[in-house]
């Protein structure tokens, strides 16, 4: 073997999938198409979600800890409340929902984060896209990224649990409007919480 031959073979390696030769430094694999990069890498968001859920619950126990009222330290007497009629309790309005573009909402939240966490985060959104990826987090969860102009930027989207037979009927770069509750931004991504898909 001529020693370029041999430097050739000490800088390449077999791609695990489909066992051809690939450069060493290369992080897809040009015969099959396989991400070679490491778990971490390719998983970078979840550990920004597994935080944002850890400070949703906490905060969540810490709202019901103290809030309600103590219903004997109210002044109305039982015998004055049983000589009233209770009124009918009004239905809560729905909530107003929000139509955006992901293209759209992910260039707000490039130009100001606080003023697209105020206008979006915790609100309705109705986003419409091109589906980027279709997978599982490590938790089991399933969610879809829709593409926007930036390159390593996207809508992640985590979809209910009874969504999981419309996800599997999906595919990459199709067109899609997904419902669920603005996140905030964590780790490049803008995060879309419940959602549902609407077509």
């Amino acid at each position: 073997m001529s020693t370029q031959s041999q430097n050739a073979a000490e800088q390449s390696k077999k791609c695990p999938k489909c066992k051809e030769d690939i450069q060493l430094s290369a992080n897809k694999c040009k015969h099959c198409g396989a991400d070679l990069r490491n778990w971490f890498v390719r998983h970078k968001i979840i550990t920004g979600i597994l935080i944002l859920f850890v400070i949703g619950l906490f905060g969540s126990a810490m709202d019901k800890g103290g809030t309600k009222p103590i219903q004997s330290q109210s002044p109305t007497s039982s015998s004055t409340q049983t000589t009233k009629t209770p009124k009918p309790t009004p239905k809560p309005a729905e909530p107003a929902v929000i139509k955006i573009t992901a293209d759209q909402l992910y260039s707000e939240y490039e130009a100001n984060e606080v003023a697209a966490d105020n206008a979006y985060k915790g609100k309705i959104l109705e986003v419409s896209g091109k589906i980027d990826n279709i997978a599982k987090d490590i938790l089991d969860n399933p969610y879809i990224t829709l593409k926007t102009q930036v390159m390593f930027g996207s809508v992640q989207c985590f979809l209910k649990d009874s969504e999981q037979s419309k996800a599997a009927t999906l595919k990459k770069g199709q067109n899609i409007v997904v419902r669920g509750k603005g996140s905030g931004q964590t780790l490049g991504n803008v995060m879309i919480m419940d959602c549902e898909i609407i077509q």
